[in-house]
Protein backbone atom coordinates (compact mmCIF):
# COMPACT_ATOMS: atom_id res chain seq x y z
CA UNK A 1 0.00 0.00 0.00
CA UNK A 2 2.46 2.58 1.04
CA UNK A 3 4.37 1.80 -2.58
CA UNK A 4 1.20 2.27 -4.53
CA UNK A 5 0.89 6.04 -2.44
CA UNK A 6 -2.34 4.96 -0.31
CA UNK A 7 -0.03 5.20 3.16
CA UNK A 8 1.64 8.51 3.43
CA UNK A 9 2.01 7.65 7.23
CA UNK A 10 5.03 5.71 8.14
CA UNK A 11 3.44 4.12 11.19
CA UNK A 12 0.17 2.96 8.48
CA UNK A 13 1.01 -1.01 8.70
CA UNK A 14 0.86 -0.55 12.60
CA UNK A 15 -1.76 0.86 12.43
CA UNK A 16 -4.10 -1.00 10.13
CA UNK A 17 -2.57 -4.27 12.04
CA UNK A 18 -3.66 -2.76 15.50
CA UNK A 19 -7.19 -2.18 13.51
CA UNK A 20 -7.62 -5.71 12.52
CA UNK A 21 -6.73 -7.38 16.03
CA UNK A 22 -8.63 -4.57 18.33
CA UNK A 23 -11.83 -5.20 16.30
CA UNK A 24 -10.85 -8.79 15.28
CA UNK A 25 -11.24 -8.17 11.36
CA UNK A 26 -9.65 -11.71 11.33
CA UNK A 27 -12.79 -13.86 12.28
CA UNK A 28 -14.62 -12.34 9.51
CA UNK A 29 -11.97 -14.45 6.82
CA UNK A 30 -14.17 -17.59 7.34
CA UNK A 31 -17.23 -15.95 6.50
CA UNK A 32 -16.17 -14.74 2.92
CA UNK A 33 -14.31 -18.46 2.64
CA UNK A 34 -17.86 -20.02 3.04
CA UNK A 35 -19.16 -17.11 0.38
CA UNK A 36 -21.02 -15.07 2.73
CA UNK A 37 -21.50 -11.67 1.94
CA UNK A 38 -21.73 -9.05 4.53
CA UNK A 39 -24.17 -6.69 2.14
CA UNK A 40 -27.21 -8.67 2.36
CA UNK A 41 -26.55 -10.10 -1.03
CA UNK A 42 -27.22 -13.89 -1.69
CA UNK A 43 -24.22 -15.79 -2.10
CA UNK A 44 -24.14 -19.64 -2.24
CA UNK A 45 -27.56 -19.65 -0.33
CA UNK A 46 -26.80 -17.76 2.30
CA UNK A 47 -27.51 -14.17 3.44
CA UNK A 48 -25.86 -12.37 6.08
CA UNK A 49 -28.16 -9.85 7.16
CA UNK A 50 -27.19 -6.40 8.73
CA UNK A 51 -27.94 -7.18 12.10
CA UNK A 52 -25.76 -10.19 12.00
CA UNK A 53 -22.63 -7.86 12.71
CA UNK A 54 -23.15 -5.79 15.63
CA UNK A 55 -20.26 -3.10 16.94
CA UNK A 56 -20.55 -3.26 21.09
CA UNK A 57 -17.96 -2.00 23.98
CA UNK A 58 -16.79 1.52 24.24
CA UNK A 59 -15.90 4.00 21.68
CA UNK A 60 -14.39 2.03 18.28
CA UNK A 61 -16.02 -1.44 20.46
CA UNK A 62 -15.89 -4.55 19.34
CA UNK A 63 -17.47 -6.77 16.62
CA UNK A 64 -19.60 -9.69 17.43
CA UNK A 65 -21.07 -11.70 14.97
CA UNK A 66 -24.32 -13.93 15.66
CA UNK A 67 -24.43 -17.26 13.45
CA UNK A 68 -28.10 -17.17 14.21
CA UNK A 69 -28.76 -14.61 11.61
CA UNK A 70 -27.49 -16.26 8.46
CA UNK A 71 -30.24 -17.12 6.70
CA UNK A 72 -30.52 -20.05 4.01
CA UNK A 73 -32.66 -17.34 1.46
CA UNK A 74 -34.45 -18.56 -1.22
CA UNK A 75 -36.00 -17.56 -4.49
CA UNK A 76 -39.52 -19.25 -4.21
CA UNK A 77 -41.95 -18.21 -7.17
CA UNK A 78 -39.53 -15.27 -8.37
CA UNK A 79 -40.06 -13.56 -4.71
CA UNK A 80 -37.06 -14.40 -1.96
CA UNK A 81 -37.94 -16.46 1.32
CA UNK A 82 -36.54 -18.25 4.17
CA UNK A 83 -38.04 -21.13 6.06
CA UNK A 84 -38.72 -19.09 9.81
CA UNK A 85 -37.08 -20.22 13.22
CA UNK A 86 -38.50 -21.03 16.49
CA UNK A 87 -38.82 -17.99 18.58
CA UNK A 88 -38.56 -15.52 15.07
CA UNK A 89 -40.57 -12.71 14.93
CA UNK A 90 -41.68 -10.60 11.85
CA UNK A 91 -40.19 -7.31 13.80
CA UNK A 92 -36.60 -8.67 14.27
CA UNK A 93 -36.82 -10.18 10.79
CA UNK A 94 -37.82 -6.98 8.96
CA UNK A 95 -34.62 -5.36 11.56
CA UNK A 96 -32.68 -7.95 10.04
CA UNK A 97 -33.08 -7.13 6.27
CA UNK A 98 -33.62 -3.60 6.57
CA UNK A 99 -37.17 -3.33 5.88
CA UNK A 100 -39.82 -1.41 7.02
CA UNK A 101 -42.31 -3.54 9.36
CA UNK A 102 -45.52 -3.02 7.11
CA UNK A 103 -43.35 -4.64 4.34
CA UNK A 104 -42.95 -8.18 6.28
CA UNK A 105 -46.80 -8.28 7.51
CA UNK A 106 -47.49 -7.03 3.83
CA UNK A 107 -45.42 -9.65 1.91
CA UNK A 108 -46.63 -12.55 4.16
CA UNK A 109 -50.36 -11.49 4.57
CA UNK A 110 -50.40 -11.39 8.10
CA UNK A 111 -51.60 -8.48 10.62
CA UNK A 112 -49.24 -6.43 12.66
CA UNK A 113 -48.23 -8.33 16.09
CA UNK A 114 -48.53 -11.81 14.18
CA UNK A 115 -45.97 -14.15 14.88
CA UNK A 116 -44.33 -16.26 12.12
CA UNK A 117 -44.45 -20.25 13.23
CA UNK A 118 -41.55 -22.10 12.99
CA UNK A 119 -40.95 -23.96 9.83
CA UNK A 120 -43.62 -22.01 7.73
CA UNK A 121 -41.87 -20.04 4.53
CA UNK A 122 -41.12 -15.44 5.51
CA UNK A 123 -41.19 -13.71 2.39
CA UNK A 124 -38.80 -10.77 2.11
CA UNK A 125 -40.16 -9.48 -1.04
CA UNK A 126 -43.11 -8.92 -2.43
CA UNK A 127 -45.22 -12.28 -3.97
CA UNK A 128 -46.69 -12.87 -7.65
CA UNK A 129 -50.11 -12.79 -8.66
CA UNK A 130 -50.43 -16.65 -9.39
CA UNK A 131 -48.47 -19.72 -9.21
CA UNK A 132 -45.38 -20.76 -11.55
CA UNK A 133 -46.43 -22.65 -14.49
CA UNK A 134 -47.18 -26.04 -13.52
CA UNK A 135 -48.74 -25.93 -10.50
CA UNK A 136 -52.39 -25.06 -12.13
CA UNK A 137 -54.38 -26.03 -8.75
CA UNK A 138 -53.65 -26.94 -4.93
CA UNK A 139 -56.00 -29.67 -3.68
CA UNK A 140 -56.74 -28.78 -0.13
CA UNK A 141 -56.02 -30.97 2.66
CA UNK A 142 -57.21 -31.25 6.13
CA UNK A 143 -56.23 -27.58 8.24
CA UNK A 144 -54.69 -25.84 5.60
CA UNK A 145 -55.75 -22.41 5.12
CA UNK A 146 -56.15 -20.50 2.27
CA UNK A 147 -52.73 -18.46 3.20
CA UNK A 148 -50.87 -21.33 3.87
CA UNK A 149 -51.29 -21.86 0.50
CA UNK A 150 -50.46 -18.34 -0.55
CA UNK A 151 -47.40 -19.05 0.92
CA UNK A 152 -46.53 -22.24 0.20
CA UNK A 153 -47.00 -21.20 -3.71
CA UNK A 154 -45.47 -17.90 -3.44
CA UNK A 155 -49.11 -15.93 -4.46
CA UNK A 156 -50.10 -12.92 -3.08
CA UNK A 157 -53.75 -13.89 -0.29
CA UNK A 158 -55.79 -11.21 -2.02
CA UNK A 159 -55.10 -12.45 -5.88
CA UNK A 160 -55.70 -15.88 -5.12
CA UNK A 161 -58.97 -15.11 -3.57
CA UNK A 162 -59.30 -13.04 -6.61
CA UNK A 163 -58.56 -16.26 -8.82
CA UNK A 164 -60.64 -18.78 -7.05
CA UNK A 165 -63.78 -15.80 -6.24
CA UNK A 166 -63.74 -16.36 -2.11
CA UNK A 167 -64.32 -13.68 -0.08
CA UNK A 168 -61.28 -12.48 2.43
CA UNK A 169 -61.57 -14.55 5.61
CA UNK A 170 -63.44 -17.56 3.59
CA UNK A 171 -61.45 -21.20 3.96
CA UNK A 172 -61.00 -23.80 1.81
CA UNK A 173 -62.55 -27.53 2.50
CA UNK A 174 -60.47 -30.66 2.38
CA UNK A 175 -60.63 -32.27 -0.86
CA UNK A 176 -61.78 -28.21 -2.63
CA UNK A 177 -59.85 -27.74 -5.84
CA UNK A 178 -57.75 -24.19 -5.11
CA UNK A 179 -56.93 -22.80 -8.79
CA UNK A 180 -53.32 -21.04 -8.84
CA UNK A 181 -53.24 -19.36 -11.97
CA UNK A 182 -56.75 -19.03 -13.99
CA UNK A 183 -59.58 -17.04 -12.56
CA UNK A 184 -62.59 -20.09 -11.82
CA UNK A 185 -65.65 -19.54 -13.47
CA UNK A 186 -68.86 -19.13 -11.85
Amino acid sequence: MKKAGYATDPQYPERLIKIIEDFQLSELDSYFKRGINFAGIKRQGFTLGPSSVRKSGKGAGEITIDPYSVRNVQERNGSKAFVAKEGDTYEQIAEEFSMKEWEIFKYNDCEKGSKPEANSIVYVKSKRGRAPRGNEYHVAKEGESLRSIAQWYGVRLNALCRINRMKKGEEPQPGQKISLRKRVKR
